[in-house]
């Protein structure tokens, strides 16, 4: 399970310098382990990122209207989130909310789409960030790069693929 999908945060992550980032995540998303040795809440601590623990949107929408009051040109990136946002949230910051998902929208919709990809035996599929909007991962396409895919392709190659896209892809998005 790439432990937590850590290799799109940490490729974001090396853009600490230039943006204040901020990570707003579950309980259970800051227990999950990142390698044997390590939880989620650890490495964020030890790589000195500030993150706020939610438990449900009420608590989302009061962080982010602190943080888009405090600096009016905020963005919010959504990477493996396990919250839908509320129509409250998505109508007070659109354009400002963000998905990363790893899946060729609008084909593959949704948390399981790396496997329906593998399973279906699909030719590509694609790194994808989109503007969140009402309905799962229907937003407008912001930036899409696409991954071939061979009909017999490992869990292991998969990941080994998508994490030397991942490395331009958040390039191409931050400039």
């Amino acid at each position: 399970n790439r432990y937590l999908e850590i290799n799109p945060l940490s490729e974001i992550f090396k853009f600490k310098k230039k943006f204040n980032i901020i990570v707003l995540a579950s309980k259970a998303d800051l227990k999950k382990k990142l390698s044997p040795n390590i939880n989620f809440q650890t490495f964020l601590t030890k790589e000195k990122i500030k993150f706020f623990l939610v438990r449900n949107n009420n608590e989302i929408y009061v962080i982010l209207k602190k943080i888009f009051n405090k600096n009016k040109n905020s963005i919010i990136l959504s990477v493996g989130s396990s919250f839908i946002f509320e129509k409250k949230i998505i109508s007070d910051f659109k354009n400002r909310l963000f998905n990363y998902h790893l899946g060729y929208l609008p084909f593959e919709r949704g948390g399981a789409a790396s496997s329906w990809a593998l399973m279906s035996a699909r030719k590509q599929t694609a790194l994808t960030i989109h503007r969140i909007s009402n309905g799962i991962d229907k937003g407008a396409i912001i930036v899409q790069n696409k991954i071939a895919l061979n009909k017999n392709i490992s869990l292991k190659n998969y990941y080994k693929k998508v994490r030397e896209k991942e490395k331009d892809f958040f390039n191409t998005f931050f400039k």
